[in-house]
């Protein structure tokens, strides 16, 4: 029940502030740094108001903020500032991205020299498991869906490249961090 209340907790308050946010960018004329200022800081309001005085769901909060902001901003935004803005958390994402794989590369030279042959394992099993799942996704369920007429007929091709795609993410499911 606590998990309920903090999720629908997270998801309504991320929506209200939101949405708030979105009646005060249109105001704020045509000062692109303002309306950065106003998304950036809606998303650490969001999360820290959320987590620290509504005890809900801080991540619900900024993800449900973000969605909606996502979903409202072309149509409040003038489409220059909706791409202005679209580009700034592009570049913010990319430099979050480049900051987890340095503090990553911090954290890794002590965990090599704790590694034992049971994250190995555990590292091929995560592997083995998740060819098996795509497999099956691919080749099981799809043709079933297909046949189903749930979903358009794929093409054999583009089954086997992307479940060879799919594939070599595994490892990449392994680190601490899932960059996209």
């Amino acid at each position: 029940m606590v998990f309920l209340r903090e999720f629908v907790g997270g998801l309504i308050y991320g929506y209200i502030i939101a949405r708030i946010a979105m009646l005060l960018l249109p105001r704020l004329g045509e000062s692109d740094a303002a309306i950065a200022s106003v998304t950036v800081s809606l998303s650490y309001l969001s999360f820290l108001v959320a987590d620290r005085y509504w005890h809900v769901s801080g991540v619900v909060s900024v993800v449900m903020a973000a969605l909606t902001v996502a979903a409202y901003g072309p149509t409040h935004l003038h489409p220059r500032q909706w791409a202005a803005l679209r580009q700034l958390w592009a570049q913010l994402e990319f430099w979050a991205n480049c900051l987890i794989f340095v503090l990553a590369s911090m954290v890794a030279a002590n965990v090599l020299l704790n590694i034992t042959w049971l994250y190995v394992w555990g590292v091929a099993v995560v592997t083995v498991g998740a060819f098996l799942a795509r497999g099956l996704v691919v080749f099981g369920m799809l043709p079933v869906l297909e046949k189903t007429h749930l979903v358009q007929p794929v093409d054999k091709r583009y089954k086997a490249i992307w479940c060879g795609v799919a594939c070599a993410a595994p490892s990449r499911s392994c680190s601490p961090w899932w960059p996209r």
